[in-house]
């Protein structure tokens, strides 16, 4: 994340960049899959509890976690979330800012108990409806991890940048970019993008679970699942 201003470090978790990557799994198994991380890093998670483990590294500076979804494996595996993790509220209300501008489904929470931590954050999803959160931790080590109505378990609209917004306020070039693809979407792809619900037939309702985020029990094949 670019950030063009200096902010008062606020951050209960320490690392050495202004910003780093955060990427969230969902695992079928936490104690596998805790095995298969500690080989792949070559390090041991700063943070483990039940159902959840953290791995952060310092090169590349990465904010690593796992939940447990006592699911059968995915095959491919199953993405939670990815996120930026920041030093300062400020720089939160910053990019906050920014997204509502662009025209974005954007859900704030602040000094929330989240993932074992006291966080405030803003929350938000690609035009592919993956999750991203903008955070900082004001206090590690902390509860239980998520209820249900935790902001975790929402489902922001897909965005997409509205035609008129200002690239060159923030120091960016509108892109030019060709697409691949000429056809039209599909109906369902439209109401993906429009927040609009699913057809129920061959889908099942997502449910809330330890997965957290974009959590779904859809039927593998099911025309309507991603």
């Amino acid at each position: 994340m670019n950030q063009q201003h200096a902010f008062v470090d606020e951050s209960a978790a320490k690392f050495d960049t202004a910003a780093r990557m955060h990427v969230n799994l969902v695992v079928s198994n936490i104690q596998s899959s805790l095995g298969f991380y500690k080989v792949l890093f070559g390090a041991e998670p700063t943070k483990v509890a039940k159902g959840y483990a953290k791995f952060e590294l310092s090169d590349p500076p990465l904010n690593f976690s796992m939940n447990d979804c006592n699911c059968a494996p995915g095959g491919q595996g199953n993405l939670g979330h990815f996120g930026l993790q920041v030093k300062s509220d400020a720089v939160i209300d910053e990019a906050e800012a920014r997204y509502r501008e662009a025209g974005w489904d954007v859900i704030r929470e602040k000094a929330s108990e989240c993932c074992h931590a006291v966080q405030s954050k803003v929350w938000l999803a690609d035009p592919d409806a993956n999750l991203w959160e903008v955070f900082v931790v004001h206090q590690d080590d902390h509860g239980e991890g998520c209820t249900t109505d935790c902001a975790c378990y929402a489902q922001p609209k897909a965005s997409l940048v509205t035609p008129d917004f200002p690239y060159a306020k923030y120091g960016l070039t509108a892109p030019t970019i060709e697409a691949t693809r000429t056809t039209a979407l599909t109906s369902s792809e439209a109401m993906s993008i429009s927040g609009a619900p699913a057809p129920s037939s061959g889908c099942c309702t997502p449910s809330p679970s330890p997965a957290g985020p974009g959590s779904s029990c859809c039927a593998t094949g099911s025309s309507c699942c991603n």
